[in-house]
């Protein structure tokens, strides 16, 4: 069934980014995480230490590659949708490795069936968006929520108009996608993953 899925993502892979319309109240799963390993891959103690990290992140959308001819593996944890983790982890894995990779194992949410392709927002991205996001908010100002294609994601409050808080929003997701792709270089490969959209805007009270 894993194996399915990531063909079935890999295909779809121009479609991540249209997949939550713009200014759509996003979805929003509950803490609990399940993480899954294929049956495609015989369990191998090499790969103990990877899914052990893997599953202690308890974050969903996550899929941990590992490659076919070497110890390598490659996973990034926590995406807003299942189809871009199992797109994104692939290549990744792929272009570091300089070799083919596998699927071994993913993280979703409890409760979901991953074959359904879960979307929404990530864990911490749930987080802030149900906490700081709301919180912040005042009757009489916009604010908005933005994600990108990967993980990253960025608000905003207190503006005088709709469109000062959208810009606001996309500027701090994109400071936020720029930071990570800091880090990993390889995550600027992915043309997708620099993208944001705004996903929520609150409308001030009348």
């Amino acid at each position: 069934m894993l194996l399915r899925l990531v063909l079935t993502a890999t295909l779809s892979l121009s479609l991540v980014l249209i997949s939550i319309a713009a200014d759509a109240q996003p979805t929003i799963y509950g803490k609990k995480v399940t993480t899954s390993r294929t049956d495609d891959i015989p369990t191998d103690r090499k790969w103990q230490h990877a899914y052990s990290e893997f599953k202690a992140e308890r974050q969903y959308n996550s899929a941990l590659y590992v490659s076919d001819t070497s110890y390598d593996w490659y996973y990034h944890p926590g995406n807003h949708s299942m189809k871009t983790a199992l797109a994104a982890g692939k290549i990744a894995c792929e272009t570091a490795t300089q070799g083919t990779c596998s699927l071994y194992a993913i993280s979703y949410p409890a409760g979901v069936d991953p074959s359904t392709f879960p979307e929404g927002l990530s864990n911490h991205a749930a987080l802030t968006f149900n906490g700081k996001y709301k919180r912040r908010q005042k009757d009489q100002k916009w604010g908005a929520f933005a994600i990108s294609g990967l993980n990253s994601y960025g608000y905003s409050h207190g503006f005088a108009t709709e469109d000062q808080a959208k810009k606001a929003a996309l500027r701090f997701c994109k400071n936020n996608v720029e930071r990570q792709g800091r880090k990993s270089g390889i995550l600027l490969l992915l043309k997708f993953s620099a993208e944001c959209k705004i996903v929520d805007v609150h409308t001030p009270t009348k």
